[in-house]
């Protein structure tokens, strides 16, 4: 497994580089430090290059610094040093062109000048490979439960790729629909063994709850179950953009309690 952790130096992105060291340990795979040195409005072209020559020296002296804190064992650690605005998506070009399995950020930065977290969003939109948002100061304690959230759209489909993910740690795969209150729909006895059969994942389980704070909801049954990462698919009309609307986005990647990971179809 290819994992890329772009990183900014501050606690909350060190926090999701040291997630991902876990990942890569547990996968036998290598990691990629990845910072964009980026500049905003036409005024900073004129001093880019000297800029962006000073900017990636003192990115690659931070880099060598936090790889020789990390315990990194078998793991293959790398930095890489790009150029480029926005940053979204130079994140999304590296780990396109790299052909990374996985992108690893924190859901926020410390201070204005570091940028991880304010992009977290942006890149998740984007992103073609799937993306996980770490929690600042979350420690990794083992994949051991996964929430899905689907809207049952494609369920099928995802549910496949869900259960290829869980079965990488060997987890529980708890699949939830949120449903509205006034629906007359009852929970489907049918549809829990049917994906079981289907995904021969026997750790599966099918759970329906219904309420119309779709957000709120999916957050507290993934808390009240005891879930390692909540995980959600990008697509429209899907549940990604109930849980992370327009208007609140920035406020709930930056309270996430859990890492969520988010897969495109």
């Amino acid at each position: 497994m290819k994992l890329l952790a772009p990183t900014d130096f501050s606690d909350a992105s060190t926090s999701a580089v040291r997630y991902a060291l876990e990942l890569a340990k547990r996968r036998k795979g290598s990691l990629t430090l990845l910072t964009v040195i980026g500049y905003v409005g036409d005024n900073a072209l004129s001093h880019w290059r000297h800029l962006g020559k000073s900017e990636t020296q003192a990115a690659n002296r931070a880099a060598e610094q936090l790889i020789a804190d990390l315990d990194g064992g078998a793991v293959a650690i790398s930095h890489k040093a790009v150029s480029g605005h926005p940053i979204a998506r130079e994140v999304c070009k590296f780990s396109t062109r790299e052909k990374m399995d996985l992108v690893v950020m924190g859901t926020h930065g410390a201070s204005l000048r570091q940028w991880i977290g304010s992009n977290t969003e942006d890149v998740i939109a984007e992103s073609d490979i799937p993306v996980m948002a770490i929690p600042a100061g979350y420690a990794f304690c083992g994949i051991r439960k996964i929430v899905y959230a689907t809207d049952k759209e494609h369920l099928r489909h995802e549910v496949t790729k869900m259960a290829n993910f869980a079965n990488l740690f060997d987890a529980e795969l708890l699949v939830l629909h949120i449903s509205p209150t006034d629906s007359k729909q009852q929970l489907s006895k049918v549809l829990e063994p049917e994906l079981v059969n289907l995904t021969e994942c026997s750790g599966l389980s099918y759970h329906e709850v219904k309420s119309d704070d779709v957000d709120t909801a999916i957050w507290e049954f993934a808390k009240s179950n005891g879930a390692d990462v909540l995980a959600i698919f990008a697509h429209e009309a899907n549940v990604l953009q109930k849980v992370l609307r327009k208007s609140n986005t920035r406020t709930l990647t930056a309270s996430i309690e859990m890492p969520m990971i988010v897969f495109k179809l």
